[in-house]
């Protein structure tokens, strides 16, 4: 039993910090997307200082502020997308459960990629030289566009990652990718 108005009470279910949190950082994450609008690639996030991964920090980066991003489509279906500059670099990672495609659906309760378990949806948000032994977490694919050959020309979710667990380490954000130079469908005039 822990001391009356001590750390215990200020712990919160999961459940409920996700609620709360979804409702702080949804206007944060509207004016992202709004702003990034027609832009091409963009980047966002905000954490909490507990957060391994965001440190505490509020990013909002784009192609024009000489950030490179890719995307890749795994062979387990998952997609891996990296966001770098010579000074910083976030990786992001998104798979649907049981190796199942993404598709535009929300994925709660995800687990660390890729070694989530079976039935569970895998994601993660990470940055070299931070190495995660579990998240908690959930993601909301809103568009995924595939071209020739599997390759992504859009890709847009926003996410939320418990690292290791604790409600106190989130960091919740959005990406928006948009390959520079889409493949074409053959037959089709770009």
């Amino acid at each position: 039993m822990g001391v009356p108005g001590g750390a215990e009470a200020n712990q919160q279910p999961l459940e409920i910090m996700k609620v709360k949190t979804l409702s702080l950082v949804s206007a944060a994450l509207v004016a992202f997307a709004a702003s990034a609008f027609g832009q091409g690639s963009s980047f966002y996030f905000t954490s909490l200082p507990g957060s391994l991964v965001g440190q505490g920090q509020t990013v909002s980066v784009t192609e024009a502020d000489g950030y490179s991003f890719s995307a890749t489509l795994n062979a387990n279906n998952s997609i891996s997308l990296m966001v770098s500059s010579p000074v910083h670099t976030w990786n992001l990672s998104f798979a649907a459960p049981d190796n199942g495609a993404l598709t535009v659906n929300t994925y709660n309760n995800a687990q660390l990629w890729p070694n989530q378990s079976a039935g569970a949806p895998g994601m993660a948000f990470t940055t070299p030289g931070v190495t995660l032994n579990s998240i908690i977490g959930y993601f909301s694919v809103q568009n995924i566009t595939l071209g020739p050959g599997n390759t992504i020309q859009s890709f847009d979710a926003d996410f939320q990652q418990y690292d290791n667990g604790v409600s106190g380490n989130w960091s919740a954000g959005s990406i928006r990718f948009v390959a520079a130079n889409p493949v074409p469908e053959p037959g089709v005039a770009g």
